[in-house]
């Protein structure tokens, strides 16, 4: 069917026709629904209108739909925004990226699952990590490098800190004298990235907290270190009893979240800072920020 129109443009523009080629259907969600934050639809639900839930299924399902939410939208943007960021900082640390391979005949690091294949009538691996080209890069005298990569782990484990395939952000580097140099580009890394964020992507990250709350990293200009005892002190005070962490025990998945709120919570009050580096000398150090945490192996 079409409607014949008569509509002229001075840039010489004559519409003869308009007609319909196919009609939509329902969308399975609108995007106001699913920009709501979680309280404001949990509040509705004793009203006479209240907002409907929206699960993960539901929004997987239909990503297309979901991924014009404004917040969904400006993760993606955030994500590249991050490993351009990363990229900055080592590159100004005189890093060089390098690109290891994801399909290889073994296991490239225990302590985790492998997800194993078929390389033409071979086994093979996907990449647990970069790790050992790492390593064979620093031990050819490249002496600093990176990798943005993806990176498989078969855990069976349902905890938001496991993931069976995730991006990985890999640093190594040579120490020359001690290992604070690694805290030093550490820190300048975080630093770069999260004042990057706030001054060149402020729309981005406002559009995620209006969706989901959250407040700027607060740092300290220098590397704020807490030591080993302090953190145990911490984690005692927040209710870890004696038995169930020695002093130079390492920490769980639940003790390593306890610490990191209450060191928070003790930093944020006497030195407004929200990131800090908790330094086990004996074996790794652990960098934390609110609600995450990253380990540095040396």
């Amino acid at each position: 069917m079409c409607r014949s129109l008569s509509l002229s443009h001075p840039y010489g523009l004559h519409v003869a026709c308009v007609g319909q080629v196919s009609r939509a259907g329902v969308l399975p969600f609108s995007i106001e629904d699913a920009a709501r934050r979680e309280a404001d639809v949990e509040a509705s639900q004793l009203t006479d209108r209240p907002f409907p839930r929206l699960g993960q299924e539901l929004r997987l399902n239909h990503r297309w739909v979901d991924l014009r939410v404004p917040a969904n939208h400006a993760i993606f943007k955030l994500q590249s925004a991050v490993c351009q960021l990363f990229r900055e900082a080592l590159y100004k640390e005189g890093f060089t990226e390098i690109h290891s391979p994801k399909l290889i005949a073994g296991e490239s690091e225990g302590g985790s699952g492998v997800f194993r294949t078929d390389y033409f009538g071979s086994p093979a691996c996907l990449a647990q990590s970069p790790q050992l080209y790492k390593q064979m890069a620093i031990s050819a005298d490249l002496n600093k490098v990176f990798e943005v990569g993806p990176v498989f782990r078969a855990e069976n484990s349902n905890t938001r800190r496991h993931l069976c395939e995730f991006t990985g952000l890999d640093v190594e580097m040579a120490i020359h004298e001690h290992y604070d140099e690694v805290l030093d580009v550490c820190h300048a890394t975080f630093k770069h990235m999260f004042q990057g964020l706030e001054a060149r992507w402020p729309r981005e990250l406002a559009a995620v907290r209006e969706q989901y709350a959250s407040a700027p990293v607060r740092f300290t200009e220098k590397p704020c270190v807490v030591h080993w005892p302090d953190g145990i002190a911490m984690l005692r005070e927040a209710g870890v009893t004696a038995e169930e962490l020695g002093d130079f025990d390492d920490l769980s998945g639940a003790q390593v979240l306890s610490l990191t709120l209450s060191q928070a919570s003790q930093l944020s009050h006497s030195l407004s800072l929200s990131l800090s580096i908790l330094q086990n000398s004996r074996r790794a150090l652990r960098c934390f920020c609110p609600r995450s945490s990253i380990l540095v192996s040396y």
